[in-house]
């Protein structure tokens, strides 16, 4: 009876545990689903921001440059030689900050792509039947060994028998 008993809780058992582990693996689905579409808005605005800073760069060095240029000619400075490398210098580096701008935008862009791409990829190994499969399986296992135990220990207790005390005289006088 014991084992019967010890079989059908570790049976209980393993099916809250599997039904348990399922749940908990549709919220995690869940939750990664909401996680990629969060860090997709953040890439998205990232990538607006970068943008923009960029333009503000851009607009700003070309009014720089400009006001050197409109210095030097208000001057009456000859533009050329190293006047005109100076503004080439001004120029070519406003250039390298700008790229230099965008490539951290790109840079950024990539990061969020990998977190998009693993929280989707996590979302789909929740919702994968072979996964929860998985899972399911090692309860069971947990519950075969659980039954085994509870049956290698019943096995192992004495036995009560039902003879009567005249059986017992029998067999020891024959």
């Amino acid at each position: 009876m014991g084992v019967e008993v010890a079989a059908g809780a570790a049976l209980v058992g393993a099916g809250v545990e599997i039904y348990g582990q399922r749940e908990a693996n549709k919220r995690a689905r869940q939750a990664e689903k909401q996680n990629a579409a969060y860090i997709e808005q953040q890439r998205k605005l990232t990538m607006l921001q970068n943008r923009r800073e960029a333009d503000l760069f851009q607009e700003q060095s070309a009014a720089f440059i400009g006001d050197q240029v409109s210095s030097f000619a208000k001057a009456g400075v000859d533009m050329s030689g190293s006047v005109l490398m100076a503004i080439a210098g001004s120029k070519s580096a406003a250039d390298r900050e700008y790229n230099s701008i965008l490539t951290m935008g790109r840079a950024k862009d990539n990061m969020y792509s990998l977190q998009i791409a693993q929280s989707r990829a996590n979302s789909d190994l929740y919702g994968d039947a072979q996964y929860n499969n998985i899972q399911s399986l090692g309860s069971l296992l947990n519950a075969a060994g659980s039954i085994a135990q509870a049956s290698s220990w019943d096995s192992s207790k004495p036995k009560t028998s039902s003879s009567s005390s005249s059986d017992v005289v029998a067999a020891a006088a024959g």
